[in-house]
């Protein structure tokens, strides 16, 4: 389904960096002993104005194949306009993956359809999530201790894949995909935001 706004979907938060503002303050005493107890304001101050945004999805991923294949279109076709950048003397691409997780779950049901028991599992990648899955449902010492018959529980799978961004502008963001949010985080300029929400309205999986 086409999007048809953009506040629609992305919803901002100002995260604990930025707690617009308010600053703590305390009152400093001379390190001194016997000194007078001369004082001063010590302030925390705002340098920085990260902002997030969460888009929510009318539709979880359907599976793996269809997540990765949003993940891997924002590094390979780089719809975003990312750039590469030097750190330390290395070469940075403008899109690189950062934290991974994935999840997934068997249940185990009786003759009737009565859950007995579950199992689940959590690697790094969708395919050792799919592998390890496999090896679950094939674990025939695992089924007699549980008993009943195990099933994939796909519906109940998760999943969380985050992007790091370097935008023209000299920003880092971070693009963070789960199985029903995309969580766009660490930006300042809002033109990062129309940016990201102009490309997610193009994608039928986001929309």
């Amino acid at each position: 389904m086409k999007s048809t706004g953009t506040t629609h979907h992305w919803h901002n938060q100002n995260n604990w960096h930025d707690q617009n503002n308010w600053y703590y303050q305390h009152d400093c005493p001379s390190p001194l002993p016997g000194r007078r107890r001369d004082t001063m304001s010590v302030n925390f101050v705002k340098i920085r104005n990260n902002k997030t945004a969460v888009r929510d999805l009318p539709a979880p991923f359907v599976n793996t194949t269809a997540f990765d294949t949003v993940v891997e279109s924002v590094i390979t076709d780089n719809p975003l306009g990312c750039v590469p950048y030097e750190h330390g003397g290395v070469t940075i691409p403008g899109v690189v993956r950062g934290r991974e997780q994935y999840t997934g779950r068997v249940v185990f049901l009786d003759e009737f359809g009565s859950r007995l028991g579950a199992a689940s599992v959590t690697a790094d990648s969708t395919a050792g999530m799919n592998a390890a899955v496999d090896a679950l449902l094939a674990d025939e010492a695992l089924q007699a201790a549980i008993g009943g018959t195990p099933y994939r529980d796909n519906d109940r799978d998760t999943y969380s894949c985050q992007l790091r961004c370097r935008d023209p502008n000299g920003e880092n963001y971070s693009l963070t995909f789960s199985r029903s949010v995309v969580r766009l985080t660490s930006y300042e300029d809002d033109a990062i935001k129309a940016t990201v929400n102009d490309w997610a309205d193009t994608v039928p999986a986001l929309c």
